[in-house]
């Protein structure tokens, strides 16, 4: 007996409740690829392409009109320029530090490359661009940064590194 679209929705329903939707989204992917698209049961096959659409469907955010759109990427772009500069600006203290522009400039430039680095790198600091940008995405019910630096770098090299892995 096959499944209705009904049955897929409580059964990706129930899937959400245990698991993100970037993991639902590659459970079903997977689900699709090694059982559905393997099986000569027809009933198995619709069941998991009907999985996969469900989830899809159920965990697609809304299309961003231009103006949403452009606050994003806007927001985002002054944190990677805030981040650029703080990179900048940490070379610079260290350069100007040792260089001995000033007999003391070293207790100068010493703190404010470790404030820099800490700012940068630190999960307790919660940085108010990221604040902002979440701000805005849970408005416009986008996926959350929460991590500016693991959602832009981290998460797309690790999904590149899965992407080769994987045959």
């Amino acid at each position: 007996m096959p499944t209705t679209l009904n049955e897929a929705d409580m059964i990706v329903a129930t899937i959400l409740e245990h698991v993100s939707p970037e993991a639902a989204a590659q459970l079903a992917t997977k689900l699709r690829e090694r059982v559905g698209e393997r099986t000569d049961n027809s009933s198995v096959r619709d069941t998991m392409l009907m999985i996969s659409e469900a989830v899809a469907r159920i965990t697609q955010p809304p299309p961003l009109s231009w103006t949403q759109w452009l606050l994003i990427r806007g927001i985002n772009a002054a944190h990677w320029l805030v981040i650029a500069g703080n990179i900048v600006s940490a070379a610079s203290l260290v350069f100007y530090g040792l260089a001995g522009w000033h007999a003391r400039a070293w207790m100068v430039a010493f703190p404010l490359v470790t404030f820099t680095v800490w700012t940068i790198t630190s999960r307790n600091y919660d940085c108010p661009l990221t604040k902002l940008e979440d701000l805005v995405r849970a408005r416009y019910r986008q996926p959350l940064v929460k991590a500016f630096l693991a959602y832009f770098v981290v998460k797309p090299y690790r999904q590149w590194r899965q992407r080769r892995e994987d045959p």
